[in-house]
């Protein structure tokens, strides 16, 4: 005769192996409904391109995209997504800790304010750093030619998730926008208007390279301005309340994914869903 402690544990078991593949939601689908163990996602919906705030190293994950996961922080619940383009997946237990609010670590760009001038900072043609009045710097575009920027490159982690932010102070039309990595990057909104903008981004491995440019991009036309100041790229150790800490095992406190995909973009649009597992 087979216990309900035995039951527990097969299913546990299932899922877990259910999970690991390059697109863990198919196979639950597949492994589970077959076996009629009615594991049905509890939520589920789509996150945007650029929308998913992941943190998918191994000490520190974590997750939030604007819904919210305050409901599901028992330590009973698997987070899983997958990119929608690729499939490649990602799993991890909601844990049953809330997250503390979304915190910043130390400044990563050098001259951030601009006041220095143009320490810190490469640019490309059209682009200066003069003195607004009164020793307040900014950046100015004018009389641009193409898509052309002002950037520098800082350290990074990879899988890490970072806040870059801008503002701007005057435009006279077209937009800009914010760009993190080479070769392969992730970009923000294009921007159309006057005021703070941010961006958040997860640093992955297709971005190539030890160091990464941080770049604010503009394609004025002749005669147009773009001024922007007050510039900041920080990492982010924790998320909003209504975001999820991960961790590796089902009652477990390794702040990890269980399971990921060495191609899962977190900056891609994807899937997600929520499941609920029981006590361990």
């Amino acid at each position: 005769m087979i216990t309900s402690k035995r039951l527990g544990w097969d299913r546990r078991r299932r899922l877990e192996l259910a999970l690991r593949s390059s697109n863990p939601l198919p196979n639950i689908r597949a492994g589970w409904d077959r076996q009629r163990r009615n594991l049905m996602p509890v939520a589920t919906g789509t996150i945007a391109a650029g929308d998913g705030k992941f943190d998918i190293t191994a000490t520190n994950a974590f997750s939030e995209f604007g819904v919210d996961l305050s409901g599901y922080q028992t330590g009973d619940y698997i987070l899983a997504a997958y990119n929608t383009a690729t499939d490649y997946g990602i799993y991890g237990w909601i844990s049953g800790t809330a997250p503390g609010g979304e915190t910043l670590d130390a400044e990563l760009l050098t001259n951030a304010n601009l006041n220095a001038g143009d320490t810190g900072w490469y640019k490309e043609g059209g682009w200066t750093i003069i003195d607004q009045g009164g020793g307040n710097y900014a950046a100015v575009a004018t009389n641009l030619e193409g898509n052309l920027g002002i950037y520098q490159t800082v350290a990074y982690v990879e899988g890490a998730l970072y806040k870059s932010v801008t503002e701007c102070i005057e435009l006279t039309a077209g937009s800009f926008a914010i760009l993190y990595g080479k070769g392969p990057y992730a970009m923000s909104d294009v921007f159309t208007t006057i005021g703070v903008k941010s961006f958040y981004v997860t640093n992955i491995a297709a971005f190539n390279g030890g160091l990464f440019p941080i770049s604010y991009y503009s394609g004025r036309s002749v005669g147009d301005t773009l001024k922007l100041d007050n510039n900041s790229h920080k990492r982010l150790t924790d998320c909003a309340a209504t975001g999820a800490l991960i961790v590796s095992a089902h009652g477990g406190a390794t702040r990890a994914w269980a399971y990921q995909h060495a191609s899962f973009n977190p900056n891609a649009e994807m899937t997600y869903k929520v499941f609920y597992v029981g006590q361990p």
